[in-house]
């Protein structure tokens, strides 16, 4: 077999090492939730608090889709949604729950939404990547990538389910977008325009 050219090696490269910085975040993020469910990280519970616990009292008391003029939308109907495929739409609200068994389904559904923001956390980063891949190259994709992967306080908020990292994720993918028509060849646009 002949070796490939330069090029296509640095992009098959550079393809392997994005794919093992978003699993080195997700190996992270894994790790910071593992501790936090098991009581092993001061001042932090299983059960959510401060603003997510708002998001999920938003995402399970409210009718679909979630509509409440203190919270935006958005973040409660994605919890509803994953609630309502991957945990207990009818436990409640943690101040609500009779018993025990009542406050095991709470904990339980806030599991979830803690891998949902897992999950929006590691598609912040791979957003975030391409955005630094479309303005300033392979390189700085990696570095930033490396920085938003390993960072610990990134990681501890990107199991907390709050909306910062569903947001990153759509500024990042909007901006690139821009980047990417900005370079486009004018007079390919102006084709697409006039066969509409």
């Amino acid at each position: 077999m002949p070796p490939l050219p330069a090029e296509r090696r640095r992009w098959i490269l550079a393809g392997l090492a994005f794919l093992a910085l978003i699993g080195w975040g997700a190996v992270r993020r894994t790790e910071v939730l593992a501790a936090v469910e098991a009581g092993q990280v001061e001042n932090a519970s299983p059960q959510l608090g401060g603003d997510a616990a708002g998001y999920y009292r938003v995402a399970i008391e409210r009718p679909f889709p979630c509509w409440s003029p203190v919270r935006e939308p958005m973040l409660p109907i994605l919890g509803r949604l994953t609630l309502a495929v991957f945990g207990d739409p009818g436990a409640g609200t943690w101040e609500a729950a009779p018993d025990e068994a009542g406050r095991a389904r709470v904990l339980a559904n806030h599991a979830v939404l803690r891998r949902l923001s897992m999950a929006l956390s590691l598609l912040a980063l791979a957003a975030m990547m391409g955005l630094a891949f479309v303005a300033f190259g392979r390189a700085a994709a990696l570095v930033a990538g490396f920085l938003h992967a390993d960072s610990t306080w990134l990681s501890w908020y990107g199991i907390a389910f709050l909306r910062e990292d569903l947001v990153a994720a759509l500024v990042c993918v909007l901006a690139a977008a821009g980047l990417v028509l900005q370079r486009l060849d004018a007079s390919r646009t102006r084709e697409r325009r006039i066969a509409v």
